[in-house]
């Protein structure tokens, strides 16, 4: 694992670099053909930083460190790396490559990028006598061919209201805010917009502005907005011609004195590491995103270090870079995700929890999407497929202390809430099992050999649910006994795996890896080669939500459809229904440990919704 160097790797991932050139460089003359894209290969000179080497390529330094993750231990004199080729020479000459897909056409591209065919043609003049799939195109970055249909005299376009149109799909449509519309139409204010009617649309402008929004109702035609659950998900896709902002905001603090008294390798104490992977979560993001640019999404992504530190969350939101957000991820904790929110909220960008479960942050607005469920959503899901059970004897068993009490009425009002909505008999569902005394602990004589036991253990005292594991599992060649597991025991260290598996427990959880899954297999094998690492739980996380979520965004601008988006998952299930304010994931997964001592996946419980098409 990344130890050593983890302080400088911070600083290349989330930093801006302002290490300079010690020398004048030229650009490499060796250019390779590698994993099909086009590469110079440049060799790291004395004192040659990354900022000298992106100036000199006209590169980012995310197209550096993308393709090369052997920097982020650092650069170092003769060390070797790969620069895009197109993406370099791209700014100087004036145009991107396009390659054509099955079912374009030179008409479907030119409103793809926003450019006139003829623009397109002029510098492509072989297109005109046909093209065919995988023939590269070169595609104006700007359109300097006149004025378009839409275009007045001035920086400034109009544009003609359409059904269905809503002030929020016109901000993506053009890449300019809500507010800019706003101030550019004081019409729309009044009146709202109307099938027909002509708007402005500003020339987009970089302004530093202070964190302070006015809050914005959603104007819409024929009463459309992005909460609008009537009108179905296929209206509401969108052709995105600006590229889309994504925001992440992570924790990347790591104790400095600590790394650095591991690198004097002087101390005897041992480092103090951060007890949340975020380099890991980062590294799953940077993958997800990948794999969606290469499908040819335009996407910028800007990384925040917040630090734990709401002072700097405060700061990055003075400089007024979130407006022109369309989606962000984090930050993680909750104090510091709050004022994010709500400096969002005004301009209803979505806004992801993407780690810690149980926060309420979902309360504060309806468009947070909070990734992992409480424990009570948990066992209300498992309680809809645990009351359709009528072969079984079930047992709840605590202790009968205060803590234990709290999650046994918790669970009973749940758990009978559930039997009522099924029209099932609340009497007798179950019986109750209470043992104080962990001396006298006794299962035999409540139990029938004819049929199966169901034991729902309803505490997270690791020594109480040690002993019961215990007694049970001494039964368990006379008696048919299987457990329900909590979510927290996870963490339990003093239970014997084997119990887990004598007993057949049902754990429930919100991930599972099913490492024969193929999916998972290609995360797997091209994390190890981008990051020389495993990818660790963070990693899977982070990959399955951005994923998810950035291609969702992309594509369509009403929130009420992510019920019926078909996910695709390595870890996480999904299933984002609406509460009463924003939206939470509900999706649990059922797991069993069988006497085989293998593990497998049994149910995922979530709503039956239909997908977007």
């Amino acid at each position: 694992m990344i130890k050593k160097n983890i302080f400088l790797i911070i600083s290349f991932l989330i930093l801006s670099i302002s290490t300079l050139s010690a020398q004048e460089s030229a650009k490499s003359d060796s250019i390779k053909w590698i994993g099909g894209e086009k590469f110079y290969i440049h060799t790291v000179t004395q004192g040659q930083g990354l900022y000298s080497i992106k100036k000199l390529y006209n590169v980012s330094e995310k197209d550096i460190l993308e393709n090369n993750p052997e920097v982020f231990d650092g650069l170092k004199p003769g060390q070797q790396l790969k620069i895009p080729f197109i993406k370099a020479e791209q700014k100087e000459l004036g145009y991107r490559i396009h390659i054509i897909k099955s079912g374009e056409t030179i008409y479907s591209i030119s409103k793809q990028y926003n450019v006139s065919q003829e623009s397109i043609f002029k510098l492509n003049p072989e297109a005109k006598n046909g093209y065919k799939i995988n023939q590269k195109l070169k595609i104006p970055l700007e359109e300097k061919q006149g004025q378009t249909e839409n275009e007045d005299s001035t920086d400034k376009k109009t544009y003609k209201i359409k059904k269905k149109d809503t002030l929020y799909s016109l901000s993506k449509k053009f890449g300019v805010s809500q507010e800019e519309l706003l101030a550019a139409n004081p019409i729309i204010a009044e009146e709202g917009l109307k099938k027909g009617q002509r708007i402005t649309i500003p020339k987009k402008e970089i302004i530093i502005k202070e964190a302070l929004y006015m809050p914005v109702d959603t104007m819409q035609y024929s009463d459309i907005s992005l909460l609008d659950d009537t009108v179905s998900c296929d209206s509401s896709i969108i052709k995105r011609y600006a590229p889309m902002n994504v925001g992440l905001f992570l924790p990347f603090a790591i104790d400095k004195m600590a790394f650095e008294r591991e690198l004097e390798n002087t101390s005897s104490l041992k480092p103090q590491f951060s007890k949340k992977p975020f380099l890991e979560f980062y590294e799953g993001f940077l993958l997800a995103i990948n794999e969606l640019k290469t499908k040819g999404y335009k996407i910028n992504i800007h990384v925040f270090n917040t630090r734990k530190d709401s002072n700097e969350v405060k700061r990055i939101l003075k400089k007024g870079i979130i407006q022109d957000l369309d989606l962000i991820i984090g930050p993680v904790y909750p104090e510091n995700f709050k004022i994010v929110q709500s400096s969002t909220n005004s301009m209803h960008i979505p806004i992801i929890n993407p780690i810690i479960a149980g926060t309420n942050v979902i309360d504060n607005s309806e468009y947070t999407i909070d990734i992992f469920p409480s424990n009570k959503i948990i066992m209300e899901q498992f309680n809809k497929l645990l009351i359709q059970n009528d072969s079984s004897d079930i047992y709840i068993v605590h202790s009968g202390f205060t803590d234990d009490l709290m999650l046994v009425n918790s669970y009973k009002k749940t758990y009978l809430n559930a039997l009522i909505e099924a029209g099932k008999d609340t009497t007798n569902y179950f019986k109750e099992l209470i043992f104080p005394d962990s001396k006298n602990i006794e299962f035999e004589p409540h139990l029938n050999k004819e049929k199966e036991s169901l034991f729902i253990i309803l505490s997270d005292n690791q020594a109480f649910v040690s002993n019961i594991f215990t007694k049970l599992n001494i039964l368990t060649d006379e008696y048919k006994v299987q457990v329900i597991a909590r979510p927290k025991w996870q963490k339990f260290d003093n239970i014997d795996v084997s119990y887990y598996h004598n007993l057949n427990v049902l754990q429930l959880s919100y991930e599972f890896v099913d490492y024969n899954d193929p999916q998972v297999v290609s995360f797997i094998k091209r994390f190890r080669k981008y990051f020389n690492i495993e990818p660790s739980k963070y990693a899977f996380y982070s990959y399955d939500i951005t994923r998810n979520f950035v291609d969702y965004f992309y594509q369509w601008d009403k929130i009420s459809c992510l019920k019926h988006y078909a996910y695709k998952n390595t870890s996480l299930g999904f299933d984002i229904q609406k509460t009463k304010t924003g939206w939470i994931n509900k999706s649990i997964f059922v797991i069993r440990y069988n006497t085989d001592y293998s593990v497998e996946k049994l149910y995922q419980i979530k709503s039956v919704v239909n997908k977007c098409k």
